[in-house]
């Protein structure tokens, strides 16, 4: 059973994010021991835009958002995609791969004014329950599968490095008895006409997704793909994400930038956190045509 929706979060979630801005200790424990008791099983709406509400699940910690960081998550991203996107032809389809609760997909959809479809991804059970319930409250075209995507057809895993246990840092493991089921964007039948959004955020799979999205992306006139770049991610996998970027430039030449540092262009020849040093996440931008000046 889904948690009730209530609107705004309760006052002591809200007064607690508020004091912790400020520099507060202590808020934090509220919000801890009330998760504890109970008092945080429910789900938040929160307005993004006239037409775009999301509902946000209290009673997970990964979530754990008041309306301001709700607002501030992934901005770069947001406004870096929005401001090459402007000038490509629709109709606009975004993959969100990673998906989670479907935030990214939401602020998109609200950034833009609309998208002609969503089809978002999620392997986690908890978090995918969730993002069904969200994608039904978006405009247009929308629907969300179960399932994490990799270069093969067949079952896997989530596990937790031992660094990070929280959901959001959970990784796919291929196993053939696994519970998840694991998909190709090239079986989804992508029309090619339009531009294709495709965004991973999936801890270390992205070279992986993107090998089993070759035929999509080649008969794709326009397409972005955006891929989150986390230096643990690199160092427990042993790929660095630039090679990412190389595998694109394999099916047509792209131009690629670091949505947090939209000035530096990436080079396939240099390591990437070499070419950003002060970042410890980067999400890249690349983009099958020269890239725009972002204004």
């Amino acid at each position: 059973m889904q948690p009730p929706v209530v609107s705004p979060p309760p006052w002591h979630f809200r007064l607690a994010k508020a004091l912790i801005r400020r520099g507060w200790r202590g808020p934090g424990l509220w919000i801890r021991a009330a998760h504890a008791l109970g008092l945080l099983n429910r789900r938040a709406r929160y307005e993004i835009s006239d037409e775009v509400v999301i509902d946000v699940p209290l009673d997970r910690p990964e979530c754990w958002w008041d309306e301001i960081e709700l607002r501030q998550y992934e901005a770069d991203v947001v406004d870096a995609v929005a401001a090459v996107l402007g000038g490509m032809p629709r109709p606009w389809r975004l993959i969100d791969c990673g998906a989670d609760i479907g935030l990214f997909s939401a602020l998109l959809t609200a950034r833009l004014d609309g998208l002609d479809e969503v089809v978002a991804l999620e392997p986690n059970e908890q978090a995918y329950r969730h993002l069904r319930h969200n994608v039904r409250l978006l405009p247009g075209v929308a629907t969300a599968w179960m399932a994490a995507v990799s270069n093969f057809r067949g079952g896997g895993r989530l596990e937790a490095p031992r660094s990070d246990p929280s959901e959001h840092a959970w990784y796919l493991v291929p196993d053939e008895r696994g519970s998840i089921p694991v998909v190709k964007l090239d079986d989804f039948g992508f029309s090619p006409q339009g531009t294709l959004i495709v965004k991973l955020d999936i801890e270390g799979g992205e070279l992986a997704a993107l090998r089993g999205a070759r035929d999509t992306l080649s008969a794709a006139g326009h397409w972005i793909v955006v891929f989150e770049a986390h230096r643990d991610v690199a160092a427990r996998t042993g790929v660095d994400p630039i090679e990412c970027l190389r595998f694109l430039r394999t099916i047509g030449p792209c131009g690629a930038f670091v949505a947090e540092r939209p000035t530096v262009q990436l080079s396939d020849e240099v390591a990437l956190f070499d070419q950003v040093r002060d970042l410890r996440i980067a999400n890249v931008v690349c983009v099958n045509r020269p890239r725009q000046m972002l204004g």
